[in-house]
């Protein structure tokens, strides 16, 4: 057995080679240089190719060749850290495969993405407990799922990109559940901590690198859990925004976890407001919470009207409330947001409009134009910094409602189906007079990733969406300071885009 430093932390990742796990993998040890890293993956060319990339930026990690649906695998796997180091101290759970041969039967396709998603994932967590239990220091197990595999956001009518797949999602699912599974046999005990967490949609080889995120991305709240400790949360649910909803918030507590409360509480940022399991304490402690705090703090996305002064240009927005105040930005960090941000631009141009931004989660998904149909043509337009950033604003009544770059299509839309009922005086975009379809203009989805040509920009001026909705409150939104000041020369000077109460010192620039 190696004679291993007991303050060097050992750690393991599944599907190490590319995307995801390799982006683990190489935060982790660059992050934490006291961290061991292995690096797994089922190919020995690949992982062999991937540790030594690392290696030589001068990271402590290890190939191991393991392939996850393979038993023999994972009893080597075991018997390799064992004769090593006698134990292990954190598992990341990332190998996983997301759609599977369409042409085969149903049955098939099921056991294909559960072999690796599910049972690889279980079993190997399984094998390595008793290594785990060796550990002196704070046992992580991560499990790396996907926010399809919440019920609540597999009942929204709402959502939009993720009507089907039914095998990845029933298997983040089931995921999901083993995870609390594991978490409930170690009741009261702060040095074990098992957590779920979606890394984001990102660009991998498992999609055809159509994510709009970057990898490294999808790095971050891993990585997060897998260096919590004996103080951080355990049993959660959640991505680098804040926490997702296990579950519709409609299932009783007990119906999840007997004797469990599931319960979500403040403005679900990153690092503590996470939804929770809480497994530990008192029996008064562990008692079922009310329906209705629950239901306030699980946030839904949902369309709302909006509109200039005088309702030439009329528009559809889909947001998510409650709002999640997302985390500061990088230095530099040039990747699209996958999330829904609020926020005052601290120059003149926007104070002068009336303008608060509204960036949406995805504008080619959550934004239609119901009129003009050309924007670009019929609406006013000034660049003020960037020739291809658009300033559009009516021209009758002169409200700036959006800022765009890129290209748009205009496209028939059932509007029922997207959860928007059309109203009397609405209709003249009508495709045809018996049917549902309306005519609108939305960014056009090609051009989508960074590089591209056409890459779009989108915001909305929160103060052109009409009043008097439910579900949309200035005051609320001012209370919680869902707003807050971004100021852009900070962030060219490399600061982490810090959110501030109050404008810049001196005033807009």
């Amino acid at each position: 057995m190696a004679n291993a430093s007991s303050e060097t932390t050992i750690a393991l990742v599944t599907g190490a080679n590319q995307g995801i796990g390799y982006e683990i993998a190489k935060r982790l040890a660059s992050e934490h240089p006291d961290y061991h890293v292995y690096m797994t993956g089922r190919r020995k060319d690949a992982i062999e190719k991937a540790a030594a990339e690392l290696r030589s930026a001068g990271l402590d990690v290890e190939p191991m060749v393991l392939d996850v649906t393979s038993d023999d695998d994972i009893a080597a796997a075991v018997e390799q850290v064992r004769s090593k180091y006698g134990r292990i101290d954190v598992i990341i759970n990332n190998a996983g495969i997301c759609i599977p041969d369409p042409k085969d039967p149903v049955r098939q396709r099921l056991k294909h993405i559960f072999d690796t998603n599910i049972f690889g994932a279980v079993a190997l967590t399984e094998a390595f407990m008793p290594l785990l239990e060796k550990s002196t220091k704070t046992r992580r197990v991560v499990m790396v799922s996907s926010g399809l595999g919440s019920l609540q956001v597999r009942t929204d009518p709402n959502i939009g990109p993720n009507r089907d797949f039914l095998e990845y999602g029933a298997s983040k699912a089931a995921l999901n559940h083993a995870c609390l599974t594991f978490a409930s046999r170690h009741y009261g005990d702060n040095s074990w901590k098992f957590n779920t967490c979606c890394p984001g949609y990102c660009a991998t080889n498992m999609n055809s690198y159509t994510g709009p995120d970057d990898a490294s991305l999808g790095s971050i709240r891993p990585v997060q859990l897998a260096t919590l400790g004996p103080d951080g949360v355990t049993a959660t649910f959640s991505n680098r925004q804040g926490r997702i909803p296990w579950a519709h918030h409609n299932f009783p507590a007990s119906e999840i976890l007997p004797g469990v409360q599931l319960y979500y509480e403040g403005n679900n940022t990153v690092n503590d407001n996470l939804a929770s399991l809480d497994i530990g304490g008192t029996p008064s402690r562990r008692r079922v919470r009310n329906h209705a705090i629950m239901s306030e703090a699980t946030p839904s996305r949902r369309p709302f009207k909006g509109s200039c002064h005088c309702g030439e240009t009329q528009f559809i927005v889909f947001l998510m409330f409650p709002h999640a105040i997302p985390p500061p930005r990088p230095p530099k960090e040039k990747a699209p947001r996958s999330h829904q941000e609020f926020y005052r631009c601290n120059c003149t141009t926007c104070h002068k409009a009336g303008f608060f931004h509204m960036r949406l989660e995805s504008s080619p998904d959550d934004f239609l134009l119901l009129k003009p149909l050309d924007p670009y043509k019929e609406l006013g337009d000034y660049q003020v910094y960037q020739k291809d950033l658009h300033f559009l604003f009516c021209k009758t009544c002169g409200m700036r409602c959006l800022i765009f770059m890129g290209k748009g299509e205009v496209v028939e839309v059932d509007l029922e189906t997207l959860g928007f009922k059309s109203e009397s005086g609405n209709g003249d975009n009508r495709a045809d007079s018996d049917a549902k379809l309306t005519k609108i203009w939305r960014p056009l989805k090609d051009g989508w990733l960074e590089g591209k040509k056409f890459g779009s920009y989108l915001s909305v001026n929160g103060y052109a969406v009409d009043a008097g909705q439910e579900g949309f409150d200035l005051r609320e939104i001012t209370e919680k300071k869902w707003v807050g000041y971004l100021d852009w020369l900070e962030l060219h000077e490399d600061s982490q885009g810090v959110r501030h109460d109050r404008p810049w010192a001196g005033g807009a620039y």
